[in-house]
């Protein structure tokens, strides 16, 4: 049984780097995705056991530097933001709460992260690609600010 216990723990941390090696995740997306593989792997083995391995396997990582997640979260930050469609803050909070990163952590990553400066880009962008599509400039002022983006931003800009 102890074998097989190993078995598994290399499996697991096997598996969590090959997810790595694809793309960057965030802790919990890993954690999601190793918890159906574990699944999906063991026959008779404790689920209990599955959350112990999995968390060795996620700290494992960090001290490897393999996951971390405020460069995850900044990275991912910049790449959406200098898209050539961007998102909105409100976008990007929705984003990374529905990858499991607290409300609090998601202001502080996006006051420090997502300045005026990337957004300005942002909005600069969007209003060249939509402009043809909405032919008055309020329209347009109404679709970005339903986006999330600030009104005093957009209004500096499409006024250019």
């Amino acid at each position: 049984m102890e074998s097989r216990s190993r078995s598994l723990e290399a499996k697991i941390f096997n598996k969590a780097v090959a997810y790595l090696a694809l793309r960057p995740h965030s802790s919990y997306e890993l954690e999601k995705k190793l918890s159906a593989y574990w699944v999906k792997i063991s026959d008779d083995v404790e689920f209990d056991k599955s959350t112990v391995v999995i968390k060795q396997a996620i700290d494992r990582l960090k001290n490897l530097n393999y996951l971390n997640d405020s460069i995850y979260f900044k990275d991912l930050v910049n790449s959406v933001a200098n898209s050539p469609n961007p998102k909105s803050p409100l976008e990007l909070k929705r984003y990374l709460y529905d990858r499991g990163v607290s409300l609090e952590v998601i202001e502080s990553i996006l006051s420090d992260l997502y300045t005026s400066g990337l957004q300005k880009k942002a909005i600069s962008t969007l209003i060249s690609k939509l402009s043809g599509r909405y032919s008055e400039k309020q329209k347009l002022v109404n679709y970005l600010t339903g986006k999330g983006y600030n009104y005093a931003l957009i209004a500096d800009l499409i006024d250019r």
